[in-house]
């Protein structure tokens, strides 16, 4: 056949570019004529963008009027690694492009594993099911570390955890002092040249040394000759956290959580081995010292095994990494020595032992709601990163945050602390009886205020630092003498009572700041609260009820059994009478919904669309 038959022949197309294409499976002629391939997929229509020759009417199109602008709101990568949330949805090719195409999209769609019964999960689902990692990971984690919490309350005396925690207020205070976010930088940051990671790591590995160096120095001044001896082996754990890989974080920044959960698991796993080991066989609070350097290195380990890198020193990029972290620096300065020397304070004016109780009540205080906030808010700043841009959709992005944490965190504080007086006893024993008193004013604050952790993460993505060290700065003002004077005089139920006047006028700073950022003031967050908090006044008055009428029977493992399933129930019951009285609104019931029907749809066609590739 000659060249003039073969150009003539139909189905053959005639010009190279789309023979490739047609060669490819990817139906480019028809698919193109029809208008409805995108040259933004990932399946194929955009890799061969990048290697052909743009057709005649692709070049019309990008010169029409507002094409920069689109451009432009892509973002820096173009568009190619985080598609546009107008993009998120699969690209569904009708019968005229079926056969070979069609395959080709479901193919590159299963690869990517992407898929939901065929739709593709959008940026905002991505970011859902990094949240689900990484909640997993840090319950995981905090069931962990509380069972050793149990079993070394047991084994060990309030003086050993006072000495403890004070030697851990000081690594935490160094390595406050010597902070400047070199993850955060490099999470909002979307390059991912080597120079620029080479250079986080020098910074990083830096700051760990000057860290080590200075923990070394300060323990011989130490008031307790044990809490040198705990800094001596404390000191390894900022340079061990200097070591760990910079490239870890494209994980966090491309929300592939589930890395990050595997990083977690392990160092919680190795942490309560060795720390429930050397107590059970010394019973010595060097158990809690060896499990805290275990869990950092296995943190540096992990970075390495999950994304090998080989890192260089290098200070090309330092100027681009301060630039951001600067502010936030002076941030981390602020509250460091406004916040993380309180354990250092009781044990000075308080003594070693009334240090341990105050510790403990941390550590049981934050239980319902740290895991809450942390998780959340490691995900909110990557996905808020991504629209920073567009503020309309950051404020809503906030307000759903705040009604998804008031619906979580309110109940949770409330509840624990009404448990808190049945739950202490059994679960650490009666020696920790003084911390029930603590436990009732200290919780529920902590519950409030987590309503308002994604203050921080909104500001951080807009690169609006300066304004986080003003907040942390007023906060301080205000927190120290407040702190110093209640447990002067009045103990640790005077630091405690000061912890939450001082916290009022925190939430009352995390308003203004989403205020001025986004234009999310008191309104926004009490529209997003009050469903949740009538819901918690019933779940009180339920379990003020079964107590008052004696159903809740001894003081045993049934009885805050049954007060914690009462309480679970009564509040969702509320809650979704609440929501249903209302209408059905948009908030996290409706999403709770939405997802409860689409598992039991799936499930129900058999669970096809969540088959493992």
């Amino acid at each position: 056949m000659g060249a003039a038959a073969r150009r003539a022949a139909p189905g053959r197309p005639r010009c190279r570019a789309r023979r490739l294409q047609h060669r490819r499976g990817v139906c480019a002629r028809r698919g193109a004529d029809a208008g409805l391939l995108r040259r933004s997929d990932r399946h194929g229509g955009r890799r061969l963008a990048r290697r052909l020759p743009r057709p005649r009417r692709a070049r019309r199109r990008a010169a029409r009027p507002g094409a920069a602008d689109r451009r432009a709101d892509r973002g820096p990568d173009g568009g190619r690694g985080r598609p546009r949330a107008d993009r998120d949805d699969a690209l569904a090719l009708p019968a005229l492009c079926a056969g070979a195409g069609a395959r080709a999209h479901r193919r590159g769609s299963a690869r990517r594993g992407r898929r939901r019964g065929g739709i593709a999960v959008s940026r905002a689902g991505r970011a859902a099911r990094g949240a689900g990692w990484v909640y997993a990971s840090r319950w995981a984690e905090r069931l962990l570390g509380f069972a050793g919490v149990v079993v070394l309350a047991r084994l060990l005396s309030p003086e050993d955890f006072g000495l403890v925690a004070i030697a851990t207020s000081w690594v935490l205070v160094i390595e406050g002092l010597s902070e400047f976010d070199v993850r955060r930088a490099l999470v909002r940051s979307r390059e991912e040249g080597r120079e620029l990671f080479d250079t986080a790591w020098t910074l990083a590995l830096g700051r760990g040394v000057v860290a080590s160096a200075a923990l070394l120095a300060v323990a011989p001044f130490a008031e307790d000759r044990r809490i040198t001896w705990a800094l001596w082996a404390l000191a390894l754990a900022p340079l061990l956290d200097g070591l760990a890989n910079p490239r870890f974080v494209l994980f966090e920044r491309e929300l592939v959580y589930s890395r990050v959960a595997a990083q977690t698991l392990v160092a919680a796993l190795l942490a309560f081995a060795v720390t429930v080991g050397l107590a059970l066989a010394y019973r010595s609070y060097w158990a809690l010292i060896a499990g805290a350097v275990a869990s950092r290195l296995a943190h540096t380990a992990v970075s390495y095994l999950l994304r090998p890198y080989l890192p260089r020193p290098s200070l090309g990029r330092w100027r681009e990494i301060l630039a951001f972290s600067g502010w936030m620096s002076l941030a981390n300065l602020v509250t460091t020595l406004s916040m993380r020397t309180d354990r250092i304070l009781v044990g000075r004016l308080l003594g070693v032992v009334e240090a341990g109780y105050y510790f403990m009540t941390q550590r049981v205080a934050v239980l319902p709601t740290a895991e809450l906030v942390s998780p959340l808010q490691r995900v909110l700043f990557a996905s808020y990163s991504e629209i920073a841009a567009d503020r309309g959709r950051l404020r809503a992005a906030v307000a759903e945050s705040t009604a998804v944490l008031a619906t979580l965190s309110l109940p949770a504080a409330c509840g624990f602390a009404l448990v808190a007086e049945r739950a202490v006893p059994l679960v650490l024993g009666p020696g920790w009886q003084t911390i029930v008193p603590l436990l009732w004013i200290f919780v529920p604050y902590l519950g409030v205020r987590a309503t308002l952790s994604s203050a921080q993460p909104c500001v951080m993505a807009l690169g609006r630092t300066r304004l986080m060290f003003q907040v942390s700065l007023l906060y301080a003002v205000v927190h120290l003498p407040l702190f110093v004077g209640g447990t002067l005089l009045y103990g640790l139920r005077g630091a405690v009572a000061a912890i939450v006047l001082a916290g009022v006028f925190y939430i009352a700073l995390s308003l203004w700041l989403l205020r001025v950022t986004v234009a999310f003031g008191l309104v926004g967050w009490l529209r997003g609260m009050w469903r949740p908090l009538l819901a918690c006044g019933a779940l009180v008055a339920a379990l003020a009820a079964w107590r008052r009428i004696g159903a809740a029977g001894d003081d045993g493992w049934i009885a805050l059994l049954l007060e914690v399933l009462l309480g679970g129930s009564v509040y969702a019951a509320a809650l979704l009478a609440l929501w249903l009285l209302r209408g059905r609104p948009e908030g996290p019931e409706r999403r709770i919904a939405a997802f409860v029907g689409a598992r039991l749809r799936s499930g129900g066609e058999g669970g096809g669309a969540d088959r493992p590739r």
